[in-house]
This record gives structure tokens, sequence and C-alpha cells, in this order.
């Protein structure tokens, strides 16, 4: 519905259940406030979440980059994805909480595998030292 020109704060839980062909008592079963809905939609299309395979130590930075980048630029040619993305962002200021917890929940976890497969890369001297990775501090340097 959003990729189709439907602001969040235009739709209700009761469109939605419509839409979707299934009874509201349904969907309140399940959720109780549309922040709930739009975080669950928001992490469907963020999948995987997950470190890569090998977010041990033992396992090739190349490699594992790749899988965290796979993940991503699949989540930006999704047009679903997008436009729940453009409209979360859009609609921040009114979905304060579900914007931050999308964050929180989301952003802030793959940007912790991400920094930590790149530290891990340049422990091992598969990143030279002089490469700028642009990390942000959020993930604590591996042991």
């Amino acid at each position: 519905m959003v990729a189709s020109g439907a602001t969040l704060t235009g739709l209700s839980l009761v469109t939605i259940a419509k839409q979707a062909g299934i009874s509201r008592n349904s969907v309140y079963r399940r959720r109780k406030t549309k922040d709930e809905l739009y975080l669950d939609v928001l992490e469907t299309i963020n999948e995987p979440r997950l470190l890569p395979a090998g977010a041990d130590t033992r396992a090739d930075t190349r490699a594992d980059l790749a899988v965290l980048l796979r993940a991503l630029a699949e989540r930006v040619v999704d047009e679903r994805a997008s436009s729940m993305l453009r409209a979360l962002n859009a609609e921040a200021a009114t979905f304060p909480r579900l914007h931050s917890r999308y964050f929180e929940e989301i952003v802030t976890p793959r940007r912790n595998a991400m920094n930590h497969v790149l530290r891990r890369g340049v422990e091992r001297g598969e990143i030279r030292l002089d490469v700028d990775l642009v990390l942000d501090g959020a993930a604590p340097a591996p042991s």
C-alpha cells in the first residue's frame, strides 16, 4: 500500500487488514499499534540481519563483506522496501519511536556487523592500514 502511494499516517490497521484480506481482530491480536506492524514490515524487508556465516575469527573478510553488501544491495533494488523506508524517513517526526527503533534494531546491528568485519580485516592484514574505513565507532573492536 505504501509502494502505491499511501502514507504511514494515512493507513489504519483496519485498512491494512481489509487490503490483506484478513479480519481486523487478526491484526490486533498480533500487533497492538501501527508502529509494531511497521517495524515488523521493516524487519522483514531488511533480512538478513545476522552476522555473515564467517562471523567467527577464521572467516575470510572479503567473503563476509560480500554477504553484507549483497544484503544491502538487494534491499536497495527492492521497490517495496525502498518505498517503506522513504515513507518512514518522510514521517519520522510523526513516528519518532518507530524511526528510533528502526535504527536501534535494524540499522545499528547491520552497521555493527560491517564494522566488526572491517576491523577484523585490518587486524589480520587483509585490509591495508592506510585505507579509510569510515568506521562510526558504534561497534566494539573484535576481541
